[in-house]
């Protein structure tokens, strides 16, 4: 069986209208106009982006980061 040229790229790319890619859009929106969490909107994301078979990798919120010198931020 043959396959058109582009069809093993189109296999493999991310999905783009997936239910959880909707969620993560709708939720980011929100957190954006400040009507939910940005936590639920970061989970929302993550979901989005493991269905996509894209990797995820955890990281603490900005205000827990070490800045430069090793103190960490005052807020």
């Amino acid at each position: 069986m043959c396959t058109p040229p582009g069809s093993l790229w189109i296999a493999s790319r991310p999905l783009r209208h997936g239910q959880k890619y909707q969620r993560a859009v709708r939720s980011c929106r929100n957190a954006l106009n400040k009507v939910d969490p940005p936590a639920l909107a970061r989970e929302d994301f993550s979901a989005a982006c493991l269905e996509a078979g894209m990797p995820v990798r955890a990281m603490p919120p900005a205000f827990a980061r070490p800045v430069a010198g090793g103190a960490r931020s005052k807020f």
